[in-house]
């Protein structure tokens, strides 16, 4: 069940980037800072609504769209972060890997270097 969830969470975060035609993690960062701005504008806007006008129309528009953008903002946030963890686990494996060549190469050429005996 949990894989299930998980795979469903990808396909999500796939399709939200094949949506937005993003490519980098740098266009994923600027998408949420720029959600962000715009999330502290409209709930600025809201709060003034709510002094002002309580009973404003706008208000219901503006939570629903805040509700959207925060959705916007916390899966930028989980891609990013799945995105730094893939890459920290290549780096791992990278080194593991090279740590491997360098042991099994030591291994050779002790094998090779010691002294044949009667």
């Amino acid at each position: 069940r949990e894989e299930i969830r998980q795979l469903d969470k990808r396909i999500e975060q796939m399709e939200f980037l094949m949506r937005r035609d993003i490519h980098t993690l740098a266009q994923l960062r600027d998408l949420r800072v720029t959600t962000e701005a715009e999330v502290r504008q409209l709930n600025a806007e809201r709060n003034r609504l709510y002094k002002t006008d309580p009973k404003s129309d706008q208000i219901p528009l503006l939570t629903q769209r805040l509700r959207e953008l925060r959705k916007t903002i916390k899966l930028c946030k989980r891609i990013e972060e799945h995105s730094l963890e893939t890459a920290q686990r290549q780096e791992q494996q990278k080194r593991r890997a090279e740590q491997e060549r360098r042991n099994a190469y030591e291994r050779n050429t002790m094998e090779t270097s010691a002294p044949i005996r009667p």
